[in-house]
């Protein structure tokens, strides 16, 4: 499995780095291609977000993971709204000028915030993806439910799945269903039960856990399938 490491620069003088997990496939440089941001209390090498790329290139899709400049930096408060969606920015139009890379198509994803900013983006037509998967999406923040971040949702065109775990704080689940419900055939929702804001089950063993990554990746190759007649078949 191929891991290869990208740095980034940004005009105000900030640096970051990503990670390149190209797809197990006969032309890998042509697969399928997610690119996905991690949230605002862990890094690219969490381990959820490291299962998910070995996951999804063993399965013939793509993974370019990457570090927000404050991470990077080792910092633990997130960078203001501005330089986060320049990060993403940063990172889509470098996949244009890859000259190893020439994805047949791009889906954008993210760990709770990283999937937020991409949405945001997506929704004011500054996200060029044609999908979105979020893995954890911060609906409201603990205890807070009349303050939902969902309205932007609305104004996203491109088909979005979200993962939800039914114990995840940040995200009511009966309230992501009633929001999925609205966005109708755009959203598709795959509950982990029992899972946290980043999967982990309540005591779980570690093949228990190790299951449940294996859940997320092979859920999201079989909507990616779905998302595009020539997206590699689902394990």
């Amino acid at each position: 499995m191929t891991d290869r490491r990208i740095t980034y620069t940004l005009d105000a003088g900030n640096f970051f780095c990503g990670r390149l997990t190209l797809a197990e496939a006969d032309h890998p440089h042509r697969a399928p291609l997610l690119v996905l941001a991690h949230g605002a209390a862990n890094t690219m090498d969490h381990p959820l977000l490291v299962a998910l790329a070995r996951g999804l290139a063993a399965s013939g899709v793509s993974c370019l993971r990457f570090n927000f400049p404050y991470s990077e930096a080792g910092r633990s408060k997130p960078d203001a709204q501005v330089l986060l969606e320049a990060a993403w920015h940063e990172v889509l139009a470098g996949i244009k000028t890859e000259t190893s890379l020439a994805p047949q198509w791009v889906v954008a994803a993210g760990k709770s915030m990283g999937g937020r900013i991409a949405s945001q983006m997506a929704a004011t037509g500054h996200l060029p993806a044609d999908g979105l998967i979020f893995y954890g999406y911060p609906l409201h923040l603990p205890g807070r439910l009349h303050e939902l971040r969902d309205a932007h949702l609305d104004s996203i065109p491109v088909p979005m799945l979200f993962f939800a775990g039914t114990r995840d704080p940040f995200c009511r689940i009966e309230l992501m269903r009633q929001v999925v419900e609205r966005l109708g055939r755009r959203a598709t929702l795959v509950e982990i039960e029992g899972g946290d804001h980043s999967f982990a089950l309540p005591g779980a063993r570690t093949d228990l856990q190790k299951d449940t990554y294996t859940r997320l990746f092979t859920e999201s190759v079989a909507w990616l399938n779905a998302l595009a007649p020539r997206a590699p078949k689902a394990p």
